[in-house]
């Protein structure tokens, strides 16, 4: 299985530079969570909100105050 790096993009001349934020309409659909420092992790809120574990990046991208 090959390993796709989705951050290629952002490397410029070997260093990574800021992955920009991106903004979303708030919606009636929006869930809140508590983040717990040491336990809570975005591959197990993705699972739970998008039954899948693969974005919690973009969690991250949507939440950048946090991030």
């Amino acid at each position: 299985m090959s390993y796709y790096d989705r951050y290629t993009e952002f490397v410029v001349n070997g260093d990574y530079i800021m992955v920009p934020s991106i903004t979303l309409d708030i919606k009636s659909s929006d869930r809140e969570t508590v983040y717990k420092v040491g336990k809570t992790r975005m591959d197990k809120l993705s699972q739970k909100y998008y039954d899948t574990p693969y974005y919690g990046w973009l969690i991250m991208q949507a939440n950048p105050q946090y991030g």
